[in-house]
């Protein structure tokens, strides 16, 4: 085994965000497709997870009694290719020696939204999907996750830019928050407000009567009084004909929960 001279085995990195690559001590290493699907779920679930689980989750299509044999082939390929998990009688976890781009954007993540880092150069690794063509619903789940992690990550940042002062930055991230998911009001809300913070009349109230529409077209509802308030005294001040032209029409909320 490669060391790095302070008894410590070298590190090994693994990269799933635009395609699977594996990276160990030597250079980048060819792995097999079924062993490239037992180490990204294994590095996604962040834990151990029981072997069972893994084999039901990886080979869906075949029986318990196979699954688990495949599970077995799997990770003796594995093996062969450095100390990448550490396999019990019962439970897989990914070993400590690996690093997981995954991983590493989730936990800068977390020190974005703690207040602990005031830039976001890693908002770039966003762009890159998920194990692009992989079609398991693990992976669609994990897709899912990462988009909702995103959203988080632009609405610490809108607040943290309008609060620094620097309110082009903040409508970048709402922006994108909003081309990340349309329908939802809250990032919509960010935007107007920062408009109205900025002095921006003509951009808040423009905004907020193309998301009326959006919302007429796509649910048949109107915005929420929170939003519509943002820019009620600009409503108020516009002559009759331009103010009913700008409500949307209907109202009536479906059943079932609204964008956030």
């Amino acid at each position: 085994m490669v060391s790095t001279g302070k008894n410590q085995p070298a590190g090994w990195s693994l990269r799933l965000l635009g395609g699977f690559e594996l990276v160990g001590p030597e250079g980048t290493v060819d792995v097999p497709p079924g062993v490239q699907k037992l180490l990204a779920y294994t590095a996604l679930q962040g834990r151990s997870v029981t072997r069972a689980r893994v084999a039901d989750d990886l080979w869906p299509e075949v029986d318990g009694t196979r699954a688990a044999t495949s599970l077995r082939s799997a990770l003796w390929r594995v093996n062969r290719l450095g100390p990448l998990l550490v396999a019990g009688p019962q439970t897989i976890r990914l070993s400590p020696v690996v690093t997981v781009d995954v991983t590493d954007l989730g936990e800068m993540a977390a020190q974005l939204r703690d207040g602990a880092v005031g830039d976001a150069p890693f908002l770039a690794s966003f762009n890159l999907e998920l194990l692009p063509g992989w079609q398991d619903e693990w992976v669609t789940l994990e897709r899912e996750r990462l988009r909702q992690l995103e959203l988080q990550v632009l609405d610490s940042l809108v607040a943290q830019r309008v609060e620094r002062g620097r309110l082009g930055e903040a409508v970048d991230a709402a922006i994108r928050a909003i081309r990340l998911e349309p329908l939802r009001e809250s990032s919509h809300r960010d935007l107007i407000r920062i408009y109205v913070a900025a002095g921006n009349r003509t951009a808040a109230l423009t905004h907020y009567e193309g998301f009326a529409k959006l919302l007429h077209r796509e649910l048949d509802i109107a915005p929420e009084p929170a939003t519509t308030a943002l820019v009620q005294p600009f409503l108020r001040s516009r002559p009759q004909r331009q103010r009913s032209r700008a409500q949307p029409r209907g109202g009536g909320r479906p059943n079932g929960s609204r964008p956030a």
